[in-house]
């Protein structure tokens, strides 16, 4: 059950993140790629690290992206390093922003009961994205790529993150899959009808999908 952070809790979170970068950076001004940029050049950050004999580590940051890019997605970056596949499965995302998975879909139910109030649930019939009782896209044209993305979404229960489930084609080069899937998560966050809820952004490989809800 989610509940509100104290204060104090927050802090000492910040603190073990900070410590956790600063001991896995391999360098000062050491620069992570964490995603693919909209215009399609990498979102980057160069770290910067200074040690204190009374306050520990502090972690200072530059970046080409200062709207996105946060002490947290950076991280992020580094934990899923370590990260077992195990863990990538049960993610703690479930916990915090969730209800049990599995209940998100009982076959022989409308569409209207397979809500949660915090799930999304896509509408493959209708062509609509939903939110509880929030509708956030409703699609008039075909975006099949954009469409497969939500329906692997739907598919995984909404697990926090998916790898792209768009099918290339043979002796593809990358850079082309990664730009395809770059420019069908663009199309997925662009026109919603209600904006702020949610948004998709990749996972900083090119090969994954993540969802979260919008701060």
């Amino acid at each position: 059950m989610f509940r509100t952070a104290s204060i104090e809790e927050v802090l000492a979170d910040k603190k073990k993140m900070t410590d956790y970068i600063c001991e896995r950076m391999k360098e000062e001004g050491m620069e992570i790629t964490l995603a693919d940029g909209p215009e399609g050049g990498p979102v980057w950050a160069r770290l910067y690290s200074a040690w204190d004999d009374e306050y520990g580590w502090d972690l200072q940051f530059d970046t080409n992206e200062p709207d996105w890019v946060c002490p947290e997605e950076i991280y992020r970056h580094f934990r899923q390093k370590d990260m077992t596949c195990l863990e990538w499965n049960q993610e703690v995302f479930w916990e915090l922003y969730s209800t049990d998975p599995h209940s998100a879909i009982v076959e022989g139910q409308p569409a209207h009961d397979q809500r949660t109030c915090d799930t999304p649930f896509w509408d493959a019939d209708l062509g609509k994205l939903w939110v509880g009782d929030t509708l956030i896209k409703a699609y008039r044209e075909e975006a099949e790529n954009q469409r497969l993305v939500l329906a692997a979404f739907q598919g995984q229960h909404w697990r926090h993150r998916i790898d792209d489930p768009i099918p290339g084609k043979q002796c593809e080069r990358l850079s082309r899959a990664k730009r395809r899937l770059r420019d069908t998560i663009t199309g997925i966050n662009a026109d919603h009808i209600t904006a702020g809820v949610i948004r998709f952004r990749g996972d900083g490989t090119g090969r994954g999908i993540i969802w979260e809800p919008c701060e």
